[in-house]
């Protein structure tokens, strides 16, 4: 695409399709369309790489305008639309051509936005260039069908509750950090005994309005004891009485006595919304694959957003499939000398790792994974974060696990040292290895310091142990995937079955300690 008015756009109302037409009989077309809040971007790229300049398409009026315009494109040759997921407001569009029998298919965003220096050599992005990237892409293979499949029941009202708590989750956190700024101003003892959110300490603001009006009402033992219930101790009823009396906060005005009522009422009204489709969701997703295997143990509300992410867990060819349709496979950026960290791509819905990462975070506290997170943070030079996402990947795994071959899930099953005899072994051999003898699994030495041989096989393998430490010695490389050898260390030479080697010898009668036990240092 070349000239000063290459995306220059015109109406659909206008176009003239015959005179575009000529020529092009029986040729197949890609029409790649950019779709904005308003506006609709449809560029033609035929099958010899031409690309036309953009046709505009305004929302929602011309809309059947441009299906009826894509219909006539459509008449005598293969015709083909490609998209981008641009959130709800191309779904009108699409939902047309699903019923005017146009094949829709789906490009990634990420793939259009580093494509767009490609297409034209300059790294400029606008509407009328990016329906020309989409429809390049979809052309040389870059797209995936998008068919039109509408929801079922189900999961139609999963998807509404698991909306709404996310919206009312934000709510709550924000009437929690107001309620925060102005107890911590009026009422700050209060912090320290009740929780924010706790309906004792939100009934109580309601109905008084200040600490003065709670510490001067003389039954509000009474009822602070009926809004606790057996979760609030009298001794705990009386530290809260007592705080309201002698706090040092700022006295409340009646303008300020408002504000705590409003902002109380505002977050009680919010967690009430909030515990309700909590519970709709876990009782409509019991039906769910993950939510049978998985659901006790990680949360069915997890589970059903999960399953609403990135759907059933089981249809997946593979964990690291899973992972990356979750946003949670590894990647780097590194180029020459340079090598950068791994990262998790994020790709995918930040809502689904959202709340994963609050299930890990609450996994935390079994011991099975407090282990391995301990373990991890320390590999890691005390870096939480990244222990916090490595519960999250596996996690993940076990969920695709569970699903593909219905096991129940369980923290121990997941998280269990599977390769720890598989370690000590390898360490013994690598062990042996330094000193020169090698160690079978079935013929084990007793002690090479006083010279008795018993079990010791030597020949062949030792040869092997020479070849291999000969080849892993240059420069530090790793044997056997273990730890690094000094390029100076001796090696063993062949010698026959049932003798002692020198070098095992003197290693052992040096260090005092056994072969195996040197190497678990």
């Amino acid at each position: 695409m070349t000239g000063s008015r290459t995306y220059r756009s015109q109406n659909v109302e206008s176009m003239d399709l015959g005179s575009m037409l000529l020529g092009r009989e029986g040729q197949r077309c890609v029409v790649g369309v950019d779709v904005g809040k308003s506006k609709l971007y449809l560029v033609i790229r035929w099958a010899n790489g031409v690309t036309s300049s953009p046709v505009v398409v305004s929302q929602p009026s011309q809309i059947g305008a441009g299906i009826g315009f894509l219909q006539k494109l459509s008449v005598g040759r293969e015709l083909r639309v490609a998209m981008e997921p641009s959130g709800t407001y191309g779904d009108a569009f699409r939902y047309a051509c699903h019923r005017a029998g146009l094949s829709v298919e789906w490009v990634p965003p990420q793939a259009s936005n580093r494509h767009a220096e490609v297409y034209d050599g300059v790294p400029s992005q606008h509407d009328g260039k990016d329906a020309g990237v989409i429809a390049e892409l979809c052309a040389i293979g870059k797209s995936m069908p998008w068919p039109w499949s509408p929801a079922s029941e189900q999961e139609q009202l999963l998807s509404m509750h698991a909306d709404l708590m996310g919206n009312y989750q934000q709510q709550v956190d924000a009437w929690r950090g107001r309620l925060e700024a102005l107890l911590a101003r009026h009422w700050p003892e209060a912090l320290g005994l009740l929780d924010l959110d706790s309906r004792t300490l939100l009934e109580a603001l309601i109905a008084h309005g200040s600490p003065a009006a709670l510490g001067s009402d003389g039954g509000a033992a009474e009822r602070l004891a009926e809004w606790g219930g057996r979760f609030l101790t009298p001794q705990k009823i009386q530290e809260v009485v007592q705080s309201a009396r002698s706090t040092c906060g700022v006295p409340v005005g009646a303008g300020e006595a408002r504000h705590l009522v409003e902002i109380a009422t505002r977050l009680l009204e919010a967690k009430k919304r909030l515990g309700e489709h909590h519970r709709e969701l876990e009782k409509l997703s019991g039906g769910l694959s993950a939510v049978r295997v998985a659901g006790e143990v990680l949360g069915k509300a997890t589970m059903a957003v999960l399953h609403l992410a990135a759907g059933d867990p089981g249809n997946y060819s593979s964990g690291g499939a899973y992972l990356k349709a979750l946003g949670l496979n590894l990647v780097e950026r590194s180029s020459g000398q340079y090598v950068g960290r791994l990262h998790i791509s994020k790709r995918g819905s930040p809502e689904a790792r959202r709340w994963l990462y609050l299930s890990a975070l609450r996994q935390l506290e079994d011991p099975a994974i407090e282990r391995w997170y301990a373990a991890k943070v320390k590999r890691d030079g005390g870096r939480r974060g990244k222990a916090v996402t490595g519960v999250m990947r596996k996690l993940a795994l076990g969920i695709y696990h569970c699903c593909r071959t219905g096991e129940v899930f369980k923290n121990e099953h997941v998280f269990q040292n599977r390769r720890s005899g598989r370690h000590r072994r390898r360490r013994r051999r690598m062990g042996a290895l330094m000193a020169g003898v090698s160690v079978g699994r079935a013929e084990r030495p007793h002690d090479l310091s006083t010279g008795d041989s018993k079990g010791v096989a030597v020949g062949d393998t030792a040869a092997r142990a020479t070849a291999q430490s000969d080849r892993g010695s240059p420069g530090g490389k790793k044997v056997n995937g273990d730890r690094r050898v000094p390029k100076s260390r001796p090696t063993a030479t062949p010698m026959p079955s049932g003798t002692t080697t020198a070098t095992g010898a003197a290693a052992g009668a040096k260090s005092g300690t056994h072969p195996r036990r040197r190497s678990r240092r």
